[in-house]
Order: structure tokens, then C-alpha cells, then sequence
């Protein structure tokens, strides 16, 4: 969005999806408007690490930031609330902002992953990108004035996905690796296809408690714990759903 437009019109607000925030609702790329078609474009399971690819033709630096918002209505659209609620944060850290390195290109590509938040489910999430640029000159918290500080540029955009709690089957070849490993797997059958049994595999959802909960990694931990078979939850660390 044009910083004229973003700061002097309007406030320094946008909508939510990266339209002007003076234009008439339902906004071009909002619910009902001309973009916003309410189509999911991926789906993915709850808690799941995602990768997240994104191309600048003009670099400016700054910050990526990502949010997440259960709306189940493509008819609706989501509000700023509902997407604070839902930051999306780095794989492995408690850091919710991508910081381009200074370093980079004028036209380069950035890919990094993001954790999808614990029991948040939903038929249509609306995720939120927001792009804060980094070359604008401006005052700083602490007063002084510097490149990247004060009112920045921002690009912002939106997309429909879906977040299931599911489960599936794994590939034959896989399959057999683990029926040697370990006999005691569940199975099921799909009666579409030749080769018409599989290990039956359930995805739990795992958090961090006791004396590690809320250090970086520990929900990753817990994960990886409660998840490997046979699973191993230690009672004083991770709560496993």
C-alpha cells in the first residue's frame, strides 16, 4: 500500500487482507468482494511445522509477520482480533517476526517455516501475511531517528486453508519398514487400492508443562516425544492429547 495513502488518508491503518482501508465493504481481496472467494487453497493438520516461501522483486527489509484466524464462514470476513490471537511463530523459537537478513539481494527469495498453533482447527482459516519494510527513515522507541524506524511501508495479503485433526496412511514401502519395527501397529484397510493395507496413524497434539513450559523448543520437544512409537510422554514435562 502507497505510504501516502496507508499514513496520511488513513490513519496508518489497512484491511486486513492488504486493501486501502478507506474503501467501501466488502474490500476487493476481504469476504464477497471481487477476490475473496472463499476457496482453500491447502490443507494441513493442527500443530503442523508449514513452509513458508516468499519472493520480493523490490527488497526494502523489515519483517515478515504471520497470523492465523479460525473464521469458518467464507462469507464473513475475519477481524484483526481474531488474527492477534493466532500468531504464527518461527519453527523452534518464541519469535512471532521473520527479520530479512541485511545482507540479502534487491530481488531475492526468503523460505523459512512456521508452526501452526495447538488444538486450532478449522473448515476455513484465513492466514495473514504482513510485510513491514525496513528503509523508511523515522523516529525510534528511544527517540532518535533511523532507517527503519516510524511509520513503515506495508504489504499485506491473505489466503483460505483449512486445519484438520486427521488421520492417515503411509506410503507401502514405509509401511513395511515399520511392520518390522513394530509389530504391534493398528492397521486399516482401503479397499481402492491393490496393496490394501496400512499402519493406522494418529496425530496427537502436545505442550510443554512443569519446569520447561514456555522455554523456546519445549512444545517441539514434547512433540517429538509423545509422537514416536511407542510414544514417550514424561508426565513431568509434556500433557499429550
Amino acid at each position: 500500500m502507497l505510504p501516502t495513502v496507508q499514513w496520511e488518508q488513513n490513519s496508518g491503518r489497512c484491511g486486513v487482507c492488504g486493501d486501502a482501508e478507506h474503501l467501501s465493504t466488502p474490500r476487493p481481496h476481504e469476504a464477497g468482494g471481487m477476490y475473496g472467494k472463499g476457496i482453500i487453497t491447502r490443507h494441513y493438520s493442527v500443530g503442523q511445522e508449514i513452509e513458508v516461501e516468499v519472493e520480493l522483486t523490490a527488497n526494502h527489509l523489515g519483517t515478515f509477520v504471520m497470523k492465523l484466524c479460525p473464521n469458518n464462514n467464507p462469507k464473513q470476513e475475519a477481524t484483526q482480533d481474531c488474527f492477534d490471537r493466532y500468531p504464527l511463530y518461527i519453527s523452534g523459537t518464541r519469535e512471532d517476526r521473520f527479520l530479512i537478513p541485511l545482507d540479502t539481494a534487491k530481488k531475492d527469495i526468503f523460505r523459512y517455516r512456521v508452526r501452526l498453533p495447538a488444538y486450532v482447527t478449522c473448515t476455513q482459516c484465513v492466514l495473514q501475511w504482513t510485510y513491514y519494510t525496513g528503509n523508511m527513515w523515522g523516529i525510534c522507541a528511544n527517540g532518535t531517528e533511523a532507517v527503519g524506524c516510524g511509520r513503515s511501508e506495508t504489504f499485506r495479503n491473505c489466503a483460505d486453508v483449512s486445519v484438520v485433526t486427521s488421520t492417515g496412511g503411509l506410503p507401502p514401502a514405509f509401511a513395511a519398514d515399520l511392520r518390522r519395527d513394530n509389530p504391534f501397529l493398528l492397521y486399516y484397510r482401503d479397499f481402492r487400492t491393490p496393496s490394501n493395507v496400512y499402519p493406522l496413524v494418529v496425530r496427537q497434539v502436545c505442550e510443554s508443562i512443569g519446569e520447561i513450559e514456555g522455554r523456546d523448543g519445549a512444545d517441539v520437544y514434547c512433540m517429538d516425544q509423545c509422537i514416536v512409537y511407542p510414544p514417550h510422554c514424561p508426565a513431568n514435562r509434556c500433557r499429550c492429547y
